[in-house]
Formats: structure tokens, sequence, C-alpha cells
């Protein structure tokens, strides 16, 4: 990303949708079980997943509940991995916290940087077909492994169909590259219609301030610094997502999420782009991309709102003059 930069390569990049599935916390061990404190009373974090039904090659549907995730913290050398580990457990019908297995159950890690362990884990619960559309309950939690090891501040993002008990939505957009990376312009996720988008979790993917949408990954980065940067439209029709009808479970949302968002910075980046090549005979950096779509994004909620929405919204406004074959056009 930077070597793209550096060549005057403008990147546009989704901010992800991690908002309300993101948490990160100051590891706490205040009753000495060697698990993270969520509060006075949870060493474990409820997550409700939606069983959904499938089916096999053979033809036979079941229901499944799948939980998956990403969890990291700043540690001081590569052994580190061996410190903490996610736990995740569920209640049997006896009402017992039954612990799933590791590698079992897909748990896993991998080095992502030398000061920073990254691991994953899945877990999975069969059910009859029956029960599709149901709620069932997991339980995650963060466990000590080494007695010796420093209380870190950790992250743990999830990815379920699911309800989630304890999130922070500041920090979502941090994990892991690209969004993060000062290379890049990150694009938070705007509705395309103030007026289309309710305020209540009840209707679907909804926007609580009315533009922003609740799943928008929030700043600022593990570094201090401002991430997103800009704001564009999302839930937009297309031709492979269809005809855009309403954010109510009944209706199609179009093509959505910060993907849905970014790839109109990415037009507006391209457009800019040439608009500036004229100007100036010769291509503009990538700096100058960016300030150009900066300087000109609406600003809708105020300073306040700059690690939510980063500048603001996308806003091209009037086109610079240029002059082509003896002409000039604006």
């Amino acid at each position: 990303l930077e070597h793209a930069k550096s060549q005057s390569v403008s990147w546009a990049t989704s901010a992800g949708n991690e908002a309300a599935s993101f948490l990160q916390a100051d590891f706490e061990d205040r009753d000495e079980d060697g698990l993270h404190d969520f509060s006075a009373v949870d060493n474990a974090n409820r997550i409700d997943v939606l069983v959904q039904e499938l089916e096999t090659e053979s033809g036979e549907r079941f229901g499944l509940a799948t939980l998956r995730g990403v969890y990291s913290w700043d540690a001081p050398c590569t052994f580190a991995s061996e410190d903490y580990e996610i736990v995740v457990s569920y209640e049997n019908e006896a009402g017992e916290r039954i612990e799933l297995v590791e590698f079992e159950d897909y748990f896993d890690d991998w080095a992502w940087e030398p000061r920073r362990p990254i691991k994953t884990f899945a877990a999975f619960r069969e059910f009859d077909p029956s029960r599709s559309g149901e709620l069932v309950t997991f339980y995650v939690g963060v466990r000590k492994l080494n007695p010796d090891a420093p209380d870190v501040n950790f992250m743990i993002n999830h990815s379920c169909a699911c309800r989630i008990q304890y999130t922070t939505p500041e920090g979502s957009v941090s994990l892991i590259e690209p969004s993060v990376s000062p290379s890049t312009f990150t694009v938070a996720a705007a509705h395309h219609s103030s007026r289309s988008c309710p305020r209540d979790a009840g209707s679907g993917f909804y926007c609580p301030d009315g533009l922003l949408l609740y799943y928008s990954s929030q700043g600022p980065t593990r570094d201090g610094r401002h991430k997103p940067d800009i704001a564009a439209p999302t839930h937009v029709s297309t031709a492979s997502s269809g005809q855009w009808t309403g954010q109510s479970f009944d209706k199609n949302p179009g093509f959505g999420g910060t993907s849905g968002a970014s790839p109109h910075v990415a037009g507006a980046m391209a457009l800019v782009t040439q608009a500036l090549s004229l100007i100036h005979s010769a291509d503009p950096s990538a700096d100058d991309v960016f300030a150009f779509l900066t300087d000109r994004a609406e600003d809708v909620a105020g300073p306040e709102a700059d690690l939510r929405y980063g500048a603001g919204l996308l806003h091209l406004g009037q086109p610079p003059d240029v002059e082509i074959d003896g002409e000039t056009t604006g």
C-alpha cells in the first residue's frame, strides 16, 4: 500500500462492518479465576446466535448456529500467542456450561506482526431444522494462560448472525489492514437517503443518527490516528444486488456495507485524478486526490463525529475549470 501510494495510486478501501460486533477492553481479573471480567458479575460475553437452516449435498436439512471471530492484543514478544486464549462455551439442556475444545472446534492462530498476536476461533452447534430462526447462546471468554503475562488491552471481532451483550464501537476499524493503513482512503457507510434509513434496530439495517449505518466501523486506530477518512452512500441499487426497496426485513437492502460505500469513493478518485492531471499536466499524487475529496466533503455531524464519518460525506461539488482543445469546461 505504501509503495502504491508512492507511485501516485489512490486507494479507496472499506472501513469494515464491525462497529456492532467489536470489543476492546483491558484485561481484568478481579476474582482471580483466570478469566477476564466483562462486568462485576460476568466473566464471559453472551452471544445469542441465529440458527440457520442448511442442506447437505444429499438433501438432508439441518439447523446450524455458527460463531466465528478474530482476537488480538499488543505484546512484547513473538511467544506471546501462548499467554492468552479465547474460551467458547454453551449451556446444555440441564443449564450446565460446556466448554468447547480447542482444535475440535476450529481454534487457530497465526503471526500477523511480530509484536501483535492474532488468533481466530470458530464454534458450531447443530440442531433439528425445526429450530431454524431461533437464537441459541454461546459464551465467549478471555483466559490468561500464563499467570506471569502482563495484563493487556485486547480486541475481539465477532462474525455471526447474532446479538452481542458487550461491544465497544470505538476503535472497531483498527483490527487489520488495509482499513487502518495511512496509505489508503478509508470509507465509512452512510445511507443513500437520510429519510429512508430507520433509527431503531427492529427494522433490519438501521441508522441511529439517521444516516451512518450502525455497523460502520469507527476509529481511532491503535496508534491514535483518525479513521475512517470519509463516508459515502451505501444500500444502493446495482445489477448484481438488485433494486433497493427498503431497509426492513421483507425488503431488498441493495448493495450494502462499507463494501457498497467504497466504490463511490474509488469512482470519485478516478474523476478527480483525471481532472487534476488535465489542470496541472501531470498525474496528481495520492495526497492531492485525498486532499481534494477531504476539502469538499460535507460535514454532516460536526467535528465530534470525525471518528465515525471522517471528513464527512463524499461530495464532489462543482467540477474544476479544465481547458480542453482551447475551451474551458467546468
